[in-house]
This record gives C-alpha cells, structure tokens and sequence, in this order.
C-alpha cells in the first residue's frame, strides 16, 4: 500500500543514509571553496657571512629557495646575522682585506665554525628573552587570540632554524702563488646536523673591493684618453667577471649544501624521533 511505501522510504536506515551522503557532499563544497591549511614548514636561514653584499644575499636566497621547492620543501626565509657579528669584529673579514683572510682549508673551516657558534649562542639567549617576555605578558592573552590559534582556518606555520656560513680564506696550492676559495657551513641545531663544503679556487683577486681592481696597463702618455677609455673598459670587464665568479662559486657551494641537507633530513628526524622514544 502507498502507506507502507513511504515508511520504508522515510525509515531511519534510509534517513541516515541521506544525511551522510549530504554531509559528504556538503563537506566536499567547503574543500573546494576553501581548501584546508595543512601544517607548513618555514625556514629561517641566519646567514654568518663577512659579504655585505645585497647582490650575494640575492644570490644564496634564490639558490636555496630553488633547492627546497625542487624538493617540495617549505619556504625560505633569509636572514643576515651581520649585527650580531658586529659584536665580534676578530670573526669579521672586511672584503679587499687579504691579510685577515684565514689561511687554508682548516683555517677557513675553522674560522666558520667559530662564527656560526658564535650567532648560535646569541640565537638562543635571545630566545630565552623572548620566552620571558612571553611568559610574563601571558597572562594578559585575550581569549579572542587563544581561539584564533585553534581554529582551522588559522596559518600554522612549523619552523626550523638553520645557520649558513660563507667563510672566505686564502689558500696556495703551488708555491708562491694565492688563491681565494670558500667554506660554506650549513647547520641544523635542533638536530644536531652540520655540513661543509668548500668552493672551486678562485683567483685572490676576485677578493678585492670592486673599485679596487686595478687593471695596469702600460700607456704612452701622449697617445691620451683613447687608451684611457681602453684602460678604463677592462678595468669594468674584469670587475663584472670577477664578482660574476664569486656569486657562481657561492651558488654552486650553497646549492650543494642545500640538496645534501634536505637528503639526509629524513635519516636526521628518524634519529630525533627515535631519541625521543628511548
């Protein structure tokens, strides 16, 4: 009969069946409307490095940021620890400056170590002032901000401290003749992680201020500004190549680092998780 019908239709089996197919609908709009924000991971890179230079700190944040989204890593956030290191000025090497330059792949090596300590140190008494500072100003957290935190639109971002170093030292691997090569230093403190690598050699030259870079050219002085703009064009020419070489070969350091650093990541929070546990 029509009656008995509409009791199966409406019975509770059918009811619920309804409604979780609705759910399942309803929460596959929401999805697509706005998506869910899964845990995303930040890296603050502290770089330890005598080169003030904008164009190199360009250089090691589009090389990093390159490495980490090719292995679908987290983002890049860079930072120059050069006022930190302003308090240490023996750990500094003014660039043009080759006879504070440390001496051999040990002394380079060794000189980047110390520094990249140094600003680990520093790093972490400032996070204890932080702490304090947050602990003492806890208790006037609003519950507007406390559920903020806890909702699952709220940006949660997860985020790993690393320490870069850019050592520069001279070495002579013939006699009598200098040249400058790179000890570039990453590392993890959480875990514990430490990696170098040194760069191609490159001429000492390359060491010089820019405008320091004398080309000497020997001209009749009568023959005037024709072999002055000559000598003035090679000047610029060896200065463009030069600081081109210098960016490539900290390219290609901090590149290397950076793919061996986020290969053996796993190995290193396997270890930390198994530590955790024991």
């Amino acid at each position: 009969s029509l009656e008995s019908r509409v009791r199966t239709i409406v019975n509770q089996e059918n009811i619920t069946k309804l409604s979780g197919d609705f759910k399942r609908s309803l929460d596959t709009v929401i999805d697509t409307i706005a998506p869910p924000i899964p845990e995303h991971e930040v890296f603050n890179v502290h770089l330890v490095s005598s080169l003030e230079d904008n164009s190199i700190e360009n250089v090691i944040y589009r090389t990093m940021d390159a490495v980490f989204d090719f292995h679908g890593c987290g983002a890049i956030n860079l930072k120059s620890a050069a006022k930190t290191l302003a308090d240490a000025p023996e750990m500094q090497t003014k660039r043009g400056d080759t006879f504070t330059l440390p001496k051999g792949f040990d002394g380079g090596y060794g000189a980047a170590v110390t520094a990249v300590q140094f600003v680990q140190n520093a790093l972490k008494t400032q996070a204890k002032e932080r702490e304090q500072a947050a602990d003492t100003s806890s208790v006037n957290t609003s519950s507007d901000a406390k559920q903020r935190s806890e909702s699952p639109l709220f940006y949660r971002a997860h985020k790993t401290e690393l320490l870069l170093a850019i050592q520069p030292f001279s070495v002579i691997p013939i006699e009598d003749q200098d040249f400058l090569s790179l000890c570039v230093v990453l590392r993890d403190p959480l875990r514990n992680v430490t990696l170098r690598t040194f760069s191609q050699m490159l001429p000492l030259s390359c060491w010089a201020q820019p405008h320091d870079q004398i080309v000497a050219v020997d001209v009749d002085a009568s023959l005037g500004s024709t072999v002055n703009m000559r000598a003035d064009s090679a000047v610029q020419r060896r200065q463009e190549m030069n600081e081109e070489c210098l960016y490539e070969a900290v390219m290609l350091a901090v590149k290397t680092l950076a793919n061996e650093y986020l290969t053996s990541r796993p190995a290193a929070i396997a270890a930390e998780a198994s530590a955790k546990t024991e």
